[in-house]
């Protein structure tokens, strides 16, 4: 089997194992669409364990293009009340949502620099606690400049395209661990 009919096999399989989780209930409350990232997770660490080649190209469409969807779909859902909002409470809104990202870029400045926390993986935290999907692809742009690399899915951080158990570890027994204890 080509590496693009392995690649969209599996992109196709973390979207069933995700859905499949995300309708898991308990106690009444469910991941929902979320259950797709950890869809992710657990192929990413199978496809890491058995080291199946993914095709970068195939890879690089995928990501571009549901990023182009994602932005797409919130500005249809936001925009027909965007310049409402932005006449009531515009300025105070958009000075919180400001603090909010200078306040998340100074936190993981200082955990990238205090904790030794490697660069991919304080971009990748940086991006998911604001939510900031434009600080996704500045960091992905980022990383490819300094380490002259055209594929971002060599990296093991969380801006690959999978998150790897061995990802998890690493933040849970490097950081949380000696920002806990």
């Amino acid at each position: 089997m080509s590496d693009i009919a392995i690649t969209i096999s599996l992109l196709a399989l973390v979207a069933v194992i995700g859905l499949w989780i995300g309708h898991w209930k308990i106690r009444g409350v469910g991941l929902g669409i979320g259950g797709v990232l950890f869809g992710g997770i657990i192929v990413a660490h199978f496809t890491n364990q058995y080291g199946l080649q993914l095709d970068a190209h195939t890879l690089h469409f995928v990501q571009e293009f549901g990023l182009i969807l994602f932005v797409y779909t919130i500005g249809i859902q936001v925009g027909p009340g965007f310049f409402s909002s932005l006449r009531k409470s515009g300025l105070k809104l958009n000075a919180f949502a400001i603090l909010i990202i200078v306040l998340g870029s100074i936190a993981v400045v200082l955990v990238h620099k205090i904790a030794d926390v490697p660069l991919d993986i304080a971009l990748g935290i940086y991006s998911g606690a604001v939510t900031n999907t434009p600080a996704l692809g500045a960091g992905q742009q980022i990383l490819a400049e300094i380490r002259g690399a055209s594929n971002h899915c060599d990296y093991g951080g969380v801006l690959c395209n999978g998150l790897s158990i061995r990802d998890l570890r690493y933040f849970a027994c490097n950081v949380v661990n000696p920002l806990v204890f």
